[in-house]
């Protein structure tokens, strides 16, 4: 009872820090894949508030160009050429700045894709490698317990076995003792016994030899006594 007791509470803790470690396992992988997604999310959206600030930002800048463009036409007529052609360089400038940090953030975009895709590609090949690891480890544990498990339940049976042996033969040793107990108080009463009849065997022999001398005596006396007074009446 203790030894399966004691089996059934080792099973048992095993199997529960084999959940436990698992499900940390899961648990990494889950945390793991959130921070790729959110990773993801915040570049989108990241890229998106960019977007709509450049717009936001050319079509303000776009506005007050017009503004400008406008109170300078009235005030100075006669620069107008110059401010046209300030004007257009100015927008060439702007858009050779956007195209440039456009083109600057296509390219940490791509970088930032190409590393997030590398390390998902290590992580699911150091994934794939983990799960073929954790199958040889479970399987080679899986081995180790049943082999123990085989042991333990095979010296539980010879135990058993001592076990039941020593109690066979604790109980004949007793009922050999009770036996040479109850034959040597047997042997005891049969010989007071035999003692007993030896003593009225010869007490009775002794009552009748000492009855068989007083007849004698008796008888001897008699006949003397006769014999005595045949001879006084023959005088």
């Amino acid at each position: 009872g203790e030894m399966n007791s004691a089996a059934t509470s080792i099973q048992t803790a095993f199997r529960y820090h084999f959940k436990r470690k698992r499900l940390c396992h899961w648990i990494e992988a889950v945390v793991k894949i959130q921070s790729f997604a959110r990773l993801a999310i915040n570049q989108i959206r990241y890229l998106s508030t960019i977007w709509c600030i450049i717009e936001i930002q050319s079509t303000m800048r776009g506005y007050l160009a017009k503004k400008k463009f406008q109170r300078i036409y009235k005030i100075h007529k006669s620069d107008v050429s110059a401010t046209i052609i300030q004007a257009a360089w100015r927008r060439y400038d702007a858009q050779a700045e956007y195209k440039l940090h456009h083109g600057a953030r296509l390219i940490q975009s791509t970088w930032r894709m190409y590393a997030v895709s590398k390390d998902f590609e290590s992580y699911k090949k150091a994934q794939k490698i983990q799960s073929v690891w954790r199958c040889y480890y479970t399987r080679v544990r899986y081995q180790n317990t049943r082999i123990a498990i085989k042991a333990a339940i095979k010296i539980q049976a010879k135990w058993r076995g001592f076990v039941c042996q020593c109690n066979y033969i604790f109980t004949l040793m007793d009922i050999i003792a009770i036996q040479r107990i109850v034959r040597g108080y047997m042997g005891r009463r049969i010989y007071e016994q035999k003692n007993e009849h030896r003593d009225r065997v010869r007490a009775v022999g002794c009552l009748r030899q000492q009855s068989a001398i007083t007849i004698q005596r008796v008888y001897r006396g008699f006949w003397g006594r006769i014999e005595y007074q045949a001879m006084l009446s023959e005088e």
